[in-house]
């Protein structure tokens, strides 16, 4: 069961040297955390500090790490162009560096190595296999450090978003299928992850992305596979609308700045791809951005706990 209790002071965790004698954070329902493309986990630890501040009494939040390097984002090289290398969940391009290429020679390189040629569903599967990789990693460094507590939700900015909301979808859809919908853990990225309850989507954007490699489940109707760049997904894709009846039902939180220059692309993966009934929507006055402000930050905290109340009493 989800327990959200209401924010109070915070303390933090985030330190991974920190005496886990002393952190109180430990046994709390553990969020995972996905970045946007061309940024990275620490940059996303930053950008969520104030709300990973006001939560702390409630979840433990745990920052995964993209797979593939990637050019950083405009906002990104202005304001944490110290922080690199940057990442990417999704290859933007194909001139985009190779993850398995030496990362300090990656870094400083001015003319990234292509990568090499595959077959499209081998090119999938090793995509599902890096996301999954990335998972698996974080999820194992915090139990390292001491954490315990249940894995309860996702929350994912842009790119991040759409992994977040894709990884429940195909736990969902795969579920579903197989007739394992009752089962603790999912298929999705691995049948090892946990099934997850909830997720905070801020500024994502469709289609979904089908992670599954493990499963003989036949990709769903409306997703792309997990190898399709990044840039044809922006350029746009011609792809048939999922069924209402297949749409993702586990309960979600759409958070939109308004002052977005993507919103309508927000406001599409919401409707297009999420059932209704399941859904809640926060809009704010912000651009391409993860909340700061406080009168932003305790409406988003707020509609948080309620989403995980919600959740406490959900089946998919």
């Amino acid at each position: 069961m989800v327990t959200a209790t209401a924010p109070t002071t915070w303390i933090g965790w985030d330190n991974p040297r920190a005496d886990a004698l002393h952190d109180p954070s430990l046994h709390l329902p553990r969020l995972l955390c996905f970045h946007g493309g061309g940024t990275n986990s620490n940059i996303f630890r930053t950008q969520c500090r104030a709300i990973s501040k006001a939560l702390a009494t409630s979840f433990r939040f745990c920052f995964v790490e993209a797979p593939y390097r990637s050019h950083p984002g405009p906002d990104v090289a202005r304001v944490f162009k110290d922080m690199g290398p940057f990442k990417a969940w999704l290859r933007w391009k194909n001139d985009e560096p190779d993850p398995d290429t030496d990362a300090d020679h990656q870094h400083h390189s001015q003319h990234p190595q292509h990568l090499p040629p595959c077959p499209e569903a081998d090119a999938d599967a090793d995509a599902v296999r890096r996301i999954h990789d990335s998972i698996q990693a974080a999820m194992d460094q915090d139990n390292e450090r001491g954490g315990t507590g249940e894995w309860v939700g996702l929350l994912g900015f842009s790119q991040g978003a759409k992994i977040c909301a894709s990884i429940l979808f195909t736990q969902q859809h795969c579920a579903e299928v197989l007739g394992t919908r009752n089962q603790t853990h999912g298929h999705g990225p691995s049948p090892d992850l946990p099934r997850f309850r909830f997720a905070v989507l801020l500024a994502g954007r469709a289609p979904l992305v089908w992670l599954d490699a493990t499963s003989d489940v036949t990709m769903a109707t409306g997703v792309v596979g997990a190898a399709t760049l990044s840039t044809a997904l922006n350029n746009g894709i011609s792809l048939p609308p999922i069924p209402l009846a297949d749409r993702l039902r586990t309960p979600t939180l759409h958070v939109h700045g308004l002052r977005d220059p993507g919103l309508s692309l927000h406001q599409e993966f919401l409707y297009r791809c999420c059932d209704p009934a399941t859904t809640q929507l926060l809009e704010w006055d912000g651009a391409h951005q993860v909340p700061i402000k406080s009168v932003h930050v305790r409406a988003l905290v707020q509609e948080i706990l309620v989403l995980a109340g919600r959740a406490d009493g959900h089946e998919s």
